[in-house]
């Protein structure tokens, strides 16, 4: 059975499935290089068929090789039937110049097998399909298969790197062509959001709800609630719309559907049958068959009843829609994913100007369902990712009128969107972002020093004597000094917070590296070194941060992975595609959630 993920293209290259044998990096076109003779430790444990990696640091190891003391020295490309677990830590376990290419193989062997299911399902493909592979795409993620070519090492590294990137570059040109052919096979998008959007309109229609309820009741279809007739109709005539139907065909559709559900059912209610009748009581053999005919002709004067409304509005829709300007538009969550998702899919199509984490204690102020509960894990709100798209106005409200129904939040700009590609329309996509944002990347631009403001200045002293406790200097243990492992621990339990600038440990004090570690912890190499520890577990941080426009700013708590501490500061991923980095003058604190 396909996973989810491999139905879409999921994917990660540290997943036991991303392991390629020897043939398969020959067809991507890569030569074999330090690969050919890297080694790697292994051993089988009890009877077990499966090899196990020996770390070189044995908390790494899984719960079978944990033991294990001596092992063989096996080549990498002809590993066959690794543990699961194991096969994630390949990679650390080889040499570097050996690791650091292998790493290139495998975004290279995974990128060629999503282009290969991408061709394979673009004959099929729709909009929600389409969203699905767009945002699994690895050609996405740039910025990572770069740094992944620049720490290729070793003599041959340059010819290694050429030949990588020529690879890549005619994949993702492949990927291109597929994807343009998913589009195409999807159909234009125009014919069905405007019917998407005639039908919503009438959702809500009071003469429309009483219609349904009444056939509904006739037949007593429903113990609790009565059956939505109207969206049983109306969800044929918005398909065969959007496959071009004409207006008979849309009719027939529209009667088939209810006819198929109602055909055969009894008359339940006589009192709710058309009064005047419409059919006479002669020809018929009982009064159940009479009742019968009846309800029939019911049903069908309703739905063509119907058919007229959503043929008058879709007319509206098109109306409205041929002097329609552009539109900037706010969406979260995006991409859309989820089935639900399927009536505004479509807006994958149009330019995506901004992709941010939006803060859910913000989204009241937009139309939608309530705001994302707390994270009962953290105790805080994490982000929803969002997106700010230049779209026709009618694609924007039909993504208003939707919302009710797909779950998502969405505005639309109150002005015309700036021309395309103009810094104008990337500072109008930044301010309609900032309403709900958790941060941008450069609020800080416009800061008048790189020195914390007054409130995160307040903020940490606040903290450091209430809250959050500093670092810690002496062991739980008595007045011995903390070791490295009881730091670490207390790091990733939550124990203490990072607070920039924080006082040196006294005189005496072991540091988390004897060697590399500098005394002053409140630095941000402090930081790099407690994030990095292997008992953080590459859970999230949450990050205190000062967020916004100077003077428009405000302090949030942030839940989200950190990917690295620079002197630039710390950079954070509330979500996959948005990372951000926050400067040290506006960071009040960092530390692990409570687990």
């Amino acid at each position: 059975m396909m996973t989810r993920a491999a139905q879409w293209g999921g994917w990660s290259i540290r997943g036991p499935e991303s392991r390629p044998g020897r043939a398969e990096i020959v067809e991507t076109g890569l030569p074999l290089g330090p690969l050919e003779s890297a080694r790697i430790p292994v051993a089988r444990s009890g009877r077990g068929v499966k090899w196990h990696v020996l770390a070189a640091q044995k908390w790494a190891r899984c719960s079978f090789a944990a033991e294990i003391e001596h092992g063989d020295q096996v080549a990498l490309l002809d590993l066959e039937d690794v543990c699961q677990r194991c096969g994630r830590l390949l990679v650390d376990e080889l040499p570097a110049a050996a690791a650091a290419y292998y790493r290139v193989v495998l975004y290279v062997v995974r990128a060629r097998r999503w282009v290969a299911g991408l061709a394979a399902a673009a004959p099929t493909m729709t909009w929600l399909a389409l969203s699905h592979w767009r945002a699994n795409s690895p050609f996405s993620r740039d910025a990572a298969w770069r740094d992944a070519v620049d720490q290729l090492s070793g003599l041959d590294a340059a010819q290694l790197r050429t030949t990588a990137s020529r690879v890549w570059q005619e994949l993702a040109e492949q990927a291109e062509r597929a994807l343009a052919t998913g589009v195409e096979v999807a159909g234009a998008a125009g014919i069905a959001a405007y019917a998407a959007h005639a039908r919503t309109r009438l959702d809500q229609d009071r003469e429309i709800a009483e219609q349904s309820r009444r056939i509904s009741a006739i037949a007593a279809d429903g113990v609790v609630l009565p059956y939505n007739v109207w969206m049983l109709a109306s969800t044929a005539w918005e398909q065969a719309v959007a496959a071009g139907a004409d207006e008979e065909a849309t009719r027939a559709a529209m009667l088939t559907a209810v006819e198929h559900r109602y055909r055969n059912r009894p008359v339940r209610d006589v009192s709710l049958l058309p009064d005047p009748a419409t059919t006479t009581g002669t020809g018929y053999r009982s009064p159940a068959d009479w009742a019968a005919a009846e309800f029939a002709h019911l049903r069908a004067t309703t739905v063509t009843h119907w058919a007229d409304r959503l043929d008058s509005s879709l007319r509206d829709t098109e109306l409205a829609a041929r002097d329609d300007q552009e539109r900037l538009l706010l969406i979260t969550p995006w991409p859309p994913l989820q089935e639900r998702d399927a009536e505004i899919a479509y807006l994958i199509q149009y330019p995506h100007l901004l992709r941010f984490s939006a803060d859910p204690s913000r989204l009241h102020r937009l139309p939608g369902p309530r705001p994302w509960p707390m994270d009962p894990r953290t105790e805080k709100r994490t982000a929803v990712p969002a997106a700010v798209l230049r779209v026709p106005g009618a694609a924007a409200r039909h993504a208003v009128t939707a919302a009710a129904q797909t779950g998502h939040h969405v505005h639309i700009a109150d002005d015309v969107a700036p021309e395309l590609d103009t810094p104008a329309c990337a500072e109008a996509a930044r301010e309609l972002a900032r309403t709900v944002a958790f941060y941008l990347d450069g609020d800080a631009d416009d800061d008048p020093s790189q020195t914390p403001s007054p409130e995160v200045a307040q903020r940490r002293r606040d903290l450091r004597r209430t809250a959050l406790p500093g670092i810690p200097h002496r062991s739980m243990d008595g007045d011995k000094p903390i070791t490295p492992r009881e730091l670490a621990r207390s790091w990733s339990l939550g124990a203490f917070a990072w607070i920039p600038d924080e006082p040196p440990p006294p005189p005496g004090v072991i540091p988390l590296d004897s060697t590399t570690m500098p005394q002053e912890l409140g630095t941000l190499d402090g930081l790099a070194r407690l994030a990095d520890h292997p008992l953080r577990h590459d859970r999230p941080v949450l990050a205190t941060v000062e967020t916004g426009r100077f003077p428009h700013t405000r302090i949030i708590d942030l839940t989200a992975p950190l990917t690295a501490v620079t002197a630039d500061g710390i950079h954070l991923a509330p979500h996959e595609d948005d990372i951000v980095t926050v400067p040290p003058h506006r960071i009040v604190a960092v530390r692990m959630p409570h687990r």
